[in-house]
């Protein structure tokens, strides 16, 4: 994503680093809270109309699991400048996660009107639709695209499709060199997919190799913020794999 990401803080690898480690549980930072979010938060307190602040401020929240705060931050961006509400393809995302699968949904799909070319838009939105109405359906609402897409995403949605098979793509995907822009959409892309096919320990083996992408980690705008989405998958994916054992268990007991 991010051909419009617009008016928004780009934050430096470091930080993005660092960041990723308070919500992910990488390294001793991990409880405690980021210096940053309390400066944000002072500085909007002073400049409550700012833009920029709330976007800041939303992908903090956003990378730290804190998804309501996110959008609602989000939503703050697109009160003050109404016209940002047909780009935020992160609201859209943040909705998804939050498990608003309508929502998140029709976020999408108002950008769409401003691209229509970003398949990683009409993933974004095959994602929610097939969380809503399970898998054929939302295959019969995909959105249909005329013209290529950056590499891999073309084939990356083909794959979303079912018009080719994730064995077919991994194949594709083989000649991508580790750490490239390539690769990390490939990995990103795949591992997602095999989570909806429910293989799921290959789905966190991508996932993990997308997380562990050094030209992810330095990317900045757009590609930089969707790095932190194979962690937030796999958490996901944790969570619920958690719960199915919960449930499991309790069955079992009675």
């Amino acid at each position: 994503m991010g051909r419009a990401y617009v008016r928004i803080v780009v934050v430096q690898s470091v930080i993005v680093a660092s960041l990723a480690a308070v919500a992910f549980g990488r390294g001793d930072e991990s409880t405690k809270p980021s210096p940053r979010l309390a400066e944000l938060t002072a500085e909007i307190a002073k400049s409550p109309k700012s833009v920029d602040l709330y976007s800041e401020r939303g992908d903090h929240y956003f990378q730290t699991g804190e998804f309501s705060k996110a959008l609602a931050d989000y939503e703050k961006m697109v009160e003050i400048d109404p016209k940002l509400d047909v780009t935020h393809w992160r609201k859209g995302i943040a909705l998804y996660y939050l498990e608003r699968w309508e929502e998140s949904a029709k976020q999408f799909e108002k950008y769409q009107t401003i691209d229509d070319v970003d398949r990683e838009n009409g993933i974004w939105r095959f994602m929610a639709m097939e969380r809503r109405v399970g898998l054929e359906k939302a295959r019969d609402k995909l959105i249909e695209y005329f013209r290529p897409d950056r590499p891999p995403l073309t084939e990356v949605y083909r794959m979303f499709q079912g018009t080719l098979s994730s064995a077919d793509f991994r194949t594709k995907a083989e000649p991508f060199k580790p750490h490239t822009k390539e690769r990390f959409y490939a990995d990103l892309y795949l591992g997602i997919f095999l989570d909806i096919e429910n293989e799921r320990e290959s789905a966190v083996k991508h996932l993990k190799a997308a997380e562990a992408n050094e030209w992810a980690k330095s990317a900045s705008g757009g590609p930089g913020w969707m790095w932190h989405i194979a962690p937030t998958h796999l958490k996901m994916i944790e969570r619920r794999a958690a719960k199915e054992k919960k449930k499991a268990a309790e069955k079992k007991a009675g």
